[in-house]
C-alpha cells in the first residue's frame, strides 16, 4: 500500500515487504537505514483548524484509524493528529513541531518509521481504504 499512495522524502532503497506488500512497493529513505524492520511507526495527520480540507478529512481519518487497528491488531502503528493552527489560523497546541516538520499545506498525512525518522507523505486519494 505504501509505493501507491506515499512520496518517498529522500533517495529510495528497496527494503524486505510486510505481509501481502510486494518488495517493489516499498521504499525507505536512506537516512532512515535498511536494518529497521517494520511494525510500529506513526501515521500522522498535520491539520488546521481553519482549514476546509481538514475538516472534510476528520471523519474519514477516524474511520481510517479504526479500520487500521481492527484489520491488523498486530501492527503498533499510531496514528496521531497534530494541530499547526487552530481556529482563525493562529497558532495550534503543535505549532512548533509542524514548523520543524516544514508542514505548510494541510491537511499533510506522513508515515514515520518505528524510530521517529520521516519516511515518506501520502499523495493518494484521502479514503479510509487508501489510508
Amino acid at each position: 500500500w505504501l509505493g501507491d499512495h506515499f512520496q518517498p522524502l529522500g533517495p529510495a532503497k528497496v527494503l524486505p515487504a510486510h505481509g501481502d506488500v510486494p518488495p517493489s512497493q516499498v521504499q525507505e529513505p536512506a537516512e532512515t537505514g535498511a536494518n529497521e524492520a517494520w511494525g510500529g511507526g506513526r501515521m500522522v495527520e498535520f491539520f488546521a483548524q481553519s482549514c476546509p480540507h481538514c475538516k472534510h478529512l476528520e471523519p474519514i481519518w477516524k474511520e481510517a484509524t479504526h479500520k487500521w487497528s481492527t484489520d491488523h491488531p498486530e501492527d503498533a502503528v499510531k496514528w496521531e493528529q497534530k494541530e499547526c493552527y487552530g481556529e482563525n489560523w493562529g497558532e495550534g497546541r503543535d505549532h512548533d513541531e509542524c514548523m520543524k516538520e516544514g508542514i505548510h499545506s494541510f491537511p499533510t498525512v506522513r508515515f514515520f518509521s518505528k524510530s521517529g525518522k520521516k519516511f515518506a507523505d501520502f499523495s493518494g486519494d484521502r479514503t479510509p481504504e487508501n489510508l
